[in-house]
């Protein structure tokens, strides 16, 4: 069993408007075009809905927005670690509070995991509240 570590690097990074989660692997690490070749076909609904086009694929999407009290961030790595002994140094490069999120051919629902993962964020946050009730107390009255 490996025991890598890591370090996270959130300095002054710049807030960006345009993110975009594709459900697809692109092999390339490097800075995209996006103004020119993939927002020129986001179309908006009537229904706040999203429609593109990329290399030939149809797809919808939806903006979405990051939990309150949370910020988004993007991160790169320095580094390709050698080993998975290694430690890996992930750098913030950018952070945003809303992204769009894209699904193949069909719109995002709430059964997508990444739907889920933020309506978690909240159902997270209620759960682990502490109550500070405790001082009113009786043996009644818990249970």
């Amino acid at each position: 069993m490996s025991n890598c570590e890591g370090s996270l690097s959130v300095g002054s990074v710049a807030e960006s408007d345009r993110i975009h989660s594709l459900p697809c692997n692109i092999d390339h690490n490097g800075e995209a075009n996006i103004s020119t070749y993939f927002d020129t076909t986001v179309r908006s609904t009537e229904q706040q809905e999203l429609e593109a086009s990329f290399r030939g694929r149809c797809l919808k999407g939806s903006t979405i927005n990051v939990p309150v009290g949370y910020t988004g961030y993007v991160f790169k790595e320095e580094r390709k670690p050698i080993t998975d002994q290694e430690d890996r140094v992930l750098r913030a490069t950018h952070k945003f509070s809303q992204f769009n999120y894209w699904n193949l051919e069909t719109l995002p629902s709430e059964n997508d995991a990444m739907i889920k993962a933020m309506q978690w964020i909240d159902i997270a946050s209620v759960l682990h509240k502490v109550e500070d009730d405790t001082v009113n107390a009786t043996p009644e009255t818990i249970r």
